[in-house]
């Protein structure tokens, strides 16, 4: 992600998909850098629609996160974690 000081703005080219997620996920440590995404992100409607996407997926990842989990996958997570104590143990 190339990035330019300007006078008083920071101007930002569009950034890879993934740069995308880390400013949002990170913009507590970035302020400067999450407000200068968000100004181009307003005028660029392929950093809009990252940024959507990546929004419905963690909307539909919370939903599924309150979900009870079914008992297979119990199951399945104590047999792992059964190996995985042996393992470490032996």
């Amino acid at each position: 992600m190339k990035i330019k000081h300007q006078i008083s703005r920071l101007q930002i080219t569009c950034p890879e998909q993934f740069d995308v997620e880390k400013i949002l996920l990170q913009s507590h440590k970035h302020r400067i850098l999450f407000r200068a995404f968000e100004e181009h992100m307003l005028n660029c409607s392929r950093c809009f629609r990252i940024v959507r996407k990546i929004h419905k997926f963690y909307e539909i990842l919370d939903k599924e996160m309150q979900k009870e989990a079914s008992p297979e996958v119990v199951a399945f997570a104590e047999a792992v974690y059964a190996d995985k104590e042996k393992t470490i143990n032996n």
